[in-house]
């Protein structure tokens, strides 16, 4: 018996300095968000945390993750050697709002605020309740005193009197008390739409991601625990800003990041890192499939239906790419910036796949879904200035600065906002990708130059001759500059090209027009004085059978 005593007591020893040990090697710690890389379509964190990790086989518990986590992009590395990780997992914990505080630093003042408020409102909802009852409980007595006292009029006379001045004195406090909830619920909610932009919905439970480890190391070491990861609901978008003066031969070219997140994570104090390129978790070089011909008749009416099918997925696509830029075309509006940095505060950098900017300056970002406007660099871009205009479709002049060399600055495409004049002159889009080494930006229209191209009459016929038919069309096109100062201005015309051998076209008149043939462009390159006028003629001759209808 003594033997048993013995031996269940060496047990219950046994259990108590496993779970002692067991309790000293939990190591539970939240990891701080230091740097993100903020792609398209999502963002890559990285959080650091100093911790002691014991010998032996322990437990790690980082806290302070993303519930966004794209589990299969979690990395976690030890600056110290000798530590393995055993095993792994991802979980994600619901907090209650009430302990989003510690969680939330941006948004401690406000949730402080929210909680003496809502402890104010139960109070008075309190006290409403109480009043209501007392005041169902008066009637009652009321009613149970009147019998009492049917046969003393006096005495129920009294009784009335006391209840009626009770009951409006309660009725008044009551009516108070409504007001005074009213007036705290607007307060309520007043804060409720400040925590939503600081990325709290209030009432809601709030998510963070945790990793729990088992390590095993060969010694206690002191040393930095590096998370990585990709997560969802990050983006950019990139857009210019141009902006010029006459005055200042100079273009200056802002570039700028719209920066939007929902990852759960407040982003305070952050290094941030924006790639102008996709984070993709699946890339394979693409492999070619046999390529058979067939004959088009025998497969035109399905090979149109594939072609219907593919269209609309195509277009689904495009509309689904094309909507974070619609969301930043709306914000680019807005003419006050989160930021503008200097030279020194942004690296850009460029590699095989892709362009990105680092930001040194540390960046705070609600998780909000809501965009952050950065400017982050500042080119300039000499720049030439001419106007141009395209009478037969628009009678406007544009105008057009010329970048050359554009190549050197490292542009991509991009939408882009132009301020001219220290006015907002609308938008454009760059794509530098010509073929030629200039760029040219359309800026504006200059309402001062007057441009005009009508049909001569005189001058236009249609004659039948035999089997065939002969058309006859002149135009004038008359331009006035109607600025106080000398322009250059380029017109461009056109004229119609056969792609029959029986449709016969001749160039009649071109006013000193450089003519293209192949394109069948005719391009103007005009000087005028302040004030000066000048008219040019076009006029083509068109002669073809006169079976033929040709559409003008």
């Amino acid at each position: 018996m003594r033997r048993f005593y013995f031996y269940l007591f060496g047990l219950l020893l046994a259990f108590l300095s496993t779970n002692t040990l067991a309790a000293e090697k939990m190591i539970q710690t939240k990891a701080q968000l230091k740097t993100v890389t903020v792609y398209l379509n999502a963002a890559e964190l990285t959080h650091q945390v100093r911790l002691d990790v014991p010998e032996g086989v322990s437990t790690l518990i980082i806290e302070n993750l993303s519930p966004q986590v794209q589990e299969e992009t979690l990395q976690i590395a030890f600056e110290k050697e000798g530590i393995t990780i055993l095993s792994s997992q991802f979980m994600i914990e619901n907090i209650p709002f009430d302990d989003l505080a510690d969680l939330a630093p941006l948004a401690k003042e406000t949730l402080a605020e929210y909680k003496k408020l809502v402890g104010q409102r139960d109070l008075i909802s309190a006290e409403k309740s109480a009043t209501e009852g007392y005041i169902a409980a008066l009637g009652v007595q009321t009613n149970e005193g009147s019998d009492v006292l049917q046969g003393s009029t006096q005495k129920l006379n009294e009784l009335m009197q006391y209840v009626f001045e009770k009951r409006k004195s309660l009725e008044v406090q009551r009516n108070k008390l409504t007001t005074d909830l009213q007036n705290i619920e607007l307060q309520l909610q007043r804060l409720r739409d400040r925590l939503k932009d600081q990325g709290i919905a209030a009432g809601k439970t709030y998510r963070r991601g945790r990793a729990i480890l088992q390590l095993r190391s060969a010694a206690a070491v002191n040393t930095e625990v590096f998370v990585r990861y990709l997560a969802n609901g990050a983006r950019w978008n990139h857009s210019y800003e141009i902006r010029g003066e006459m005055s200042q031969k100079p273009l200056k070219l802002v570039s700028r990041a719209s920066v939007a997140q929902s990852t759960g994570l407040f982003w305070e104090g952050v290094k941030l890192r924006l790639v102008y390129g996709y984070a993709q978790l699946y890339q394979q070089l693409p492999t070619l499939l046999p390529w058979t011909l067939r004959d088009f008749q025998q497969y035109q009416v399905r090979s149109a239906k594939r072609s219907v099918m593919a269209l609309g997925a195509s277009n689904r696509m495009d509309a689904a790419m094309a909507a974070p830029r619609a969301e930043l075309e709306e914000a680019s509006f807005d003419e006050s910036y989160d930021s503008a940095l200097a030279e020194d505060d942004v690296e850009v950098s460029s590699n095989m796949l892709n362009v990105s900017y680092e930001i040194k300056m540390p960046y705070d970002v609600l998780p909000n879904g809501r965009e952050h406007q950065i400017e982050i660099q500042t080119i300039d871009l000499p720049a030439s200035y001419s106007y141009s205009a395209v009478p037969k479709l628009n009678t406007e002049a544009f105008l057009i600065a010329t970048i050359k060399d554009y190549n050197k600055y490292g542009l991509f495409n991009s939408q882009a906002y132009i301020v001219f004049e220290k006015m907002r002159a609308g938008s454009t889009y760059l794509t530098p990708t010509s073929e030629t080494n200039e760029l040219q930006i359309t800026l504006g229209v200059e309402p001062r130059i007057a441009i005009e191209r009508k049909v001569i009459s005189d001058k236009t016929s249609d004659v039948f001759l035999s089997s065939n038919r002969e058309r006859i069309f002149t135009y004038d096109l008359l331009v006035r500059n109607n600025k106080k100062e000398a322009i250059e201005i380029t017109l461009k015309d056109q004229y119609p090209l056969s792609a029959e051998e029986n449709i016969k076209v001749e160039l009649l008149e071109s006013s000193g027009a450089e003519v293209n043939s192949t394109k069948g462009e005719l391009t103007w390159q005009l000087q005028l004085g302040a004030g000066e006028a000048k008219t040019l003629r076009l006029s083509y001759k068109v002669r073809y059978p006169k079976t033929v209808q040709i559409d003008f």
